[in-house]
């Protein structure tokens, strides 16, 4: 018998756009966060390249 892992298939976008205003990075957050959160929303992807978030120390 053959034990069958399961597969996730990942998007990974040819081109990203990098979004430095303060203001459209919590807008981008905000709309990724709803569309998520939609009961109707299996998935969400983008090409935004998301900055890295800081540790606070």
């Amino acid at each position: 018998m053959i034990k069958q892992n399961k597969g996730d298939i990942m998007y990974i976008p040819a081109t990203t756009v990098k979004v430095e205003d303060e203001e459209n990075v919590k807008y981008l957050e905000r709309l990724i966060e709803a569309l998520d959160d939609c009961d109707d929303v299996q998935e969400v992807y983008h090409n935004w390249d998301e900055p890295e978030e800081e540790e606070e120390e």
